[in-house]
């Protein structure tokens, strides 16, 4: 079937109302889309139909999907679909849009940061280990080129990926079930002889962030799949997908796990820190 541009909202998943027949946007596929704390809806990218190719605008909408503005016509990176997007709810980039990999042709491993409009859009550097001796900063994540993945942020403005679909077969195919994670940007030195700026932009540590492969979950791999974020405990559910024996309908959450022997040591410091205020 061709792509569409109607948009459909419902409050319980049972009654369906049509927000718009045909929106200005062209027709899609693949596309990602967020919404913010005002309501605002924004998508981007995807597939089009007919051999189109894939598309680098953004629109958004501030009327639940009645109407639409163009953000950008033509952002910085390449036409693509299947890629992770999230709006980062919190920390020192609350509010930016966050882009990641895709396919376009080919699979990626790049990250785009775009403003709190989505018109205004940079290509992210990160810092790469080499042998355990030095590091080297580079514009590409140290992931392995995928698409069909999903991304989610977290309320400190953590980013995070999960699995997705590789153009080089591994163990397990052409999946992937790995997991990564971006910690929040460190705010810059805040010494009493250091000036802070009012653009908070301007007050983080200008040395590139660094990729962490947080785990090798146990679920199946698999691309395709839906990543939600727990807004109160940021465990992440993650649910279906198309793996190696095919498409899924299973639901896995993160759980979480305490390390007894760091337990231990902030309980020692703690009592330390007690017993010296009532000497």
């Amino acid at each position: 079937p061709s792509p569409r541009n109607d948009v459909w909202r419902s409050s319980d998943g049972k009654t369906w109302v049509q927000q718009s027949e045909t929106s200005p946007w062209a027709s899609r596929k693949f596309f990602g889309a967020v919404m913010d704390n005002e309501d605002r809806i924004y998508i981007t990218g995807g597939l089009g139909g007919h051999g189109t190719g894939g598309f680098n605008d953004l629109w958004i909408s501030e009327d639940l999907a009645r109407s639409w503005r163009a953000a950008v016509f033509a952002a910085p990176w390449s036409g693509r679909y299947s890629f992770g997007l999230v709006r980062v709810p919190g920390g020192l980039q609350e509010g930016s849009i966050c882009l990641l990999a895709g396919y376009d042709g080919f699979a990626h491993h790049d990250v785009w940061l775009g403003d709190a409009e989505g018109a205004n859009w940079e290509l992210v550097r990160f810092t790469h280990h080499r042998e355990s001796s030095y590091n080297v900063f580079e514009y590409r994540a140290p992931w392995t080129p995928r698409y069909a993945l999903p991304a989610v942020a977290d309320a400190r403005g953590r980013i995070r990926i999960y699995g997705g679909k590789l153009e080089e077969e591994g163990l397990e195919g052409f999946f992937s079930r790995d997991a990564w994670e971006l910690p929040p940007p460190e705010a810059a030195p805040d010494d009493w002889w250091e000036k802070r700026s009012g653009d908070e932009r301007l007050n983080v540590r200008t040395i590139p962030p660094e990729w962490i492969q947080s785990s090798t979950p146990p679920w199946t791999a698999r691309a395709g799949h839906v990543a939600l974020v727990d807004p109160e405990s940021d465990a992440v559910f993650i649910l279906g997908g198309e793996g190696p024996s095919g498409f899924m309908a299973d639901m896995w959450k993160e759980a979480f796990s305490i390390n007894l022997v760091n337990l231990y040591n902030m309980l020692e410091l703690t009592l330390l820190q007690v017993s010296s205020v009532f000497r």
